[in-house]
């Protein structure tokens, strides 16, 4: 599917009142339970996991299409379905406070599905998800909600979203064990999607063109800290004679080309190298567990965004070897692809239409009491849905 346009999602102000609330919760268990019965816990699993499926079913339920609590409430509106209910998938964390919580609430979730045997699996998924969207991937939004779904085979997706305070716009991420089960790797190209705004010079250590970065990265943590803080010293020493750094840049860098202009360029990595500093705590941690691999050594207590940060650039300015510098952004929505079916929590496109709302619930409640319908009854209620959705376009 190809995209055109742009959307971001502002940090709308105000909480979803209750009457919403409980219609929300109402329209999204229809919605899923429909689709377990008919496809599995599986398929629910895929479709959030779609950044696309996942705003679609935001805006179905109520939420406006540029909030961004099209994640958080979307997201607490599916936890409470899930955890009320016995549909064959939990859900741990949430937004803020709730996703300090998420790794106890992986131990109730494991043992409601009974499968405890792979609760330390889904911690470890869960602390590693987010190192990685907090750390290896800066794009200026900090994360604020985490939340995990898992069903009773294990299978798990992860959605994440991050705030950029200076923009006071949000960027949602979305894991799904799927990919991560292909690529063997939780720091190769592992988002399902990631939904938000490109912006440039993006530090994204979890591309495939980072892996060489990566691999110079976990050589240098090797190396005894005192090392890695010469280096450091090394590079403001030397940029600070030099009026023009680019001959120093390409020296010791193996891109040609660059789509930036020559200041861009000079101002970028001169603003970047006077900003070098280390954790020096965490890199004497590092030396003594000598991580095997960059997964590993992301999970290092202290290892933060300026220190790998600044581990990225010495691999580039020192030994050539550059990380990708490219937004992994990978659906940049347009709302007006979207078709709307009640309305806004906040007017956008427009007020909640209350009688639309319960028509719709009424609507899909007699649907759900059917499941059990033969199937030649089903197709002709789902026919007579489609015809009710057309009257309705036509109407507007």
């Amino acid at each position: 599917m190809y995209l055109s346009g742009i959307a971001e999602l502002p940090l709308h102000q105000g909480g979803v009142p209750q009457w919403l609330i409980s219609r929300m919760i109402k329209l999204a268990y229809y919605i899923v339970k429909l689709i377990i019965d008919e496809y599995g816990h599986e398929n629910v699993l895929q479709r959030l996991a779609n950044p696309l499926w996942f705003q679609a079913l935001s805006n179905a339920i109520g939420m406006d299409w540029d909030s961004s609590g099209s994640t958080t409430v979307t997201c607490a509106v599916l936890k409470h379905v899930f955890n009320s209910n016995d549909l064959g998938i939990k859900a741990a964390g949430g937004k803020g406070s709730h996703a300090l919580k998420t790794l106890d609430e992986i131990e109730r979730v494991c043992k409601e599905l009974g499968i405890e045997s792979l609760e330390n699996q889904l911690k470890y998924t869960s602390r590693i998800t987010a190192k990685v969207d907090s750390t290896a991937i800066q794009d200026g939004y900090s994360i604020y909600h985490h939340m995990i779904f898992v069903d009773s085979n294990g299978h798990w997706v992860v959605i994440q979203q991050g705030m950029n305070l200076n923009t006071k716009t949000a960027r949602r991420y979305h894991w799904c064990w799927e990919k991560i089960k292909q690529k063997f790797s939780y720091v190769i190209d592992p988002h399902e999607g990631i939904c938000g705004v490109k912006h440039d010079k993006v530090l994204n250590l979890v591309s495939s063109t980072s892996i060489q970065c990566q691999k110079v990265i976990v050589e240098l943590v090797h190396e005894h800290p005192n090392k890695i803080i010469r280096l450091v010293k090394y590079l403001k020493a030397r940029i600070e004679g030099l009026k023009d750094i680019t001959e120093f840049l390409s020296l010791n860098t193996r891109e040609k080309g660059e789509p930036y202009g020559r200041d861009i360029i000079q101002k970028f990595y001169r603003d970047e190298i006077q900003r070098l500093s280390v954790n020096e705590k965490a890199l004497y941690k590092a030396f003594e567990i000598k991580p095997n691999s960059f997964e590993e050594l992301l999970l290092i207590e202290g290892l933060g965004p300026q220190t790998l940060r600044s581990l990225a650039l010495i691999s580039e300015l020192i030994y050539g070897t550059k990380p990708s510098w490219d937004d992994p952004v990978t659906h940049v929505i347009n709302p007006f692809k979207y078709s709307f079916v009640v309305g806004g929590k906040d007017g956008v496109p427009y007020p909640i239409n209350k009688k639309l709302y319960d028509e719709i619930l009424s609507f899909m409640e007699k649907i759900v009491e059917c499941r059990n319908l033969e199937d030649k009854y089903k197709r002709m209620i789902f026919k007579n849905l489609n015809r009710f959705i057309k009257l309705h376009k036509l109407e507007e």
